[in-house]
């Protein structure tokens, strides 16, 4: 290779040098960002609109809002394809989404939940629309920035962002009886104001556009890989356990005469503070193994959390022996979970990437769900505990299917993530 090639490699390590641990920093941001307006709009809304007198048919409407949630892959494409290269392809669809939340928000924030509730509902789809794009468009960015060996590490922060926004969003509502509605609104959409300033000072990847025309169809052409069908079947078998386990914990420690405060310190506090932890832990271990015998391994312990439950489930135990299973299972499932997404990662192809990662998320979503209406009858008919013993199980098989039939994904070939043209120079002097 000439000192010229060499020269131009040197350049382009300097650039990704400059950006490497900023790329980190604004995905953890935009993921706490968007996670705020997220959880603090299914959670005040109800609330707030109960306190002003709503029958609870038309609270009941708010399940709608998670349709685009569970079907925004069928937007994705048009994400991947479309975007401005000069500024940055997902930046165009990340800043113009957070300023329509924005407005969206702030429109809200003025309307009364009585005499408006229609206007509400109209602007709450069009700001769930929005909202769900912009996961499509991070998710993009994210997998365009990162590479195999940063994915762990970035979801992790994802994951810790997430909680951040979480706790944050929902704890907004204490901020309701002390300044009010409005002002709360407006305060949450603060933080996505920071984010797309902060979005503006960061240079991003180059996005290589697939040829061809992009439609609806479009969305479930990742379906056509034999190794994504195989990878999609094999997690949802690995869910199943979980999913039902988590659904009915709930329920159970209600029917065990445990107080809110006490089942909101376990589910609110406990199980996401240790799962924050574990994300922070996992993120070094992950990318010690591959990520198959990861899978295997954090799968195995992952069950042997959850079926700790069952102890609980037969009355044994107390409330303390309850806190300590939640902070368990909550560190370990971050494992499991920073994991999958890494390896959802793994799955999606640089210039579909948004796409191929929304249908997983979407794909694993319409599991879960399907898993936990089904616990519910199963539960009914066999009791806490043997519904417990059955999806551990169920969740054991599913790993033994993972390292029998899983293959991890080859990484794709390196491109220069920051600038398109230095890496191609250099070959060609090469």
């Amino acid at each position: 290779m000439s000192n010229i090639a060499r020269a131009e490699f040197n350049v382009e390590e300097i650039n990704q040098g400059s950006q490497g641990h900023y790329k980190f920093f604004i995905l953890f941001f935009l993921y706490v960002a968007s996670f705020v307006p997220t959880m603090f709009f299914p959670i005040v809304f109800p609330v707030m609109l109960r306190q002003s007198g709503a029958p609870l048919e038309r609270i009941g409407l708010f399940g709608l809002f998670t349709i685009p949630l569970v079907l925004k892959f069928l937007w994705a494409p048009y994400v991947d394809k479309y975007g401005n290269k000069k500024f940055g392809h997902y930046k165009t669809w990340l800043i113009a989404t957070q300023l329509v939340c924005t407005a969206i928000g702030s429109t809200m924030a003025f309307l009364n939940f009585t005499d408006q509730f229609w206007w509400i509902m109209g602007l709450g789809f069009v700001f769930v629309i929005s909202v769900s794009t912009q996961w499509i468009a991070v998710n993009g960015l994210a997998i365009q920035c990162l590479s195999e060996k940063e994915r762990p590490r970035g979801n992790s922060l994802a994951a810790i962002g997430m909680a951040i926004g979480t706790i944050t969003g929902g704890s907004m509502l204490m901020l309701v009886g002390r300044i009010g509605y409005t002002s709360t609104m407006l305060l949450t959409y603060v933080l996505l104001i920071v984010a797309s300033i902060m979005l503006l000072f960061f240079k991003e990847p180059h996005h290589a556009v697939a040829a061809g025309k992009v439609g609806i169809l479009s969305s479930f052409a990742p379906l056509k890989s034999a190794s994504m069908r195989r990878w999609l079947i094999l997690i949802n078998l690995c869910i199943i356990g979980d999913s039902m386990i988590i659904a009915m914990v709930r329920p159970m420690l209600v029917d065990k005469g445990l107080s809110l405060d006490t089942i909101g310190l376990m589910l609110g506090t406990i199980r996401p503070v240790f799962g924050t932890i574990g994300a922070i832990v996992c993120s070094s271990i992950i990318t010690l193994f591959s990520r198959k015998k990861s899978l295997v391994s954090f799968g195995l312990v992952n069950a042997l959390m959850l079926g700790l439950f069952i102890l609980p489930a037969m009355n044994i135990g107390g409330n303390n022996f309850l806190y300590l299973i939640f902070a368990l299972v909550g560190f370990v499932n971050s494992f499991k979970w920073t994991l999958t997404y890494s390896i959802f990662m793994d799955h999606s192809r640089k210039e579909f990437a948004a796409t191929d990662f929304a249908i997983q998320v979407s794909v694993l979503s319409i599991g879960t769900s399907l898993f936990e209406m089904a616990s519910g009858l199963f539960a009914s008919w066999l009791g806490y505990a043997p519904l417990f013993g059955l999806s551990i199980v169920l969740d054991l098989i599913g790993i033994l299917l993972i390292g029998l039939y899983y293959q991890d994904v080859v990484p794709e070939p390196a491109v220069e993530p920051w600038s398109s043209g230095a890496a191609i120079e250099a070959e060609a002097m090469g």
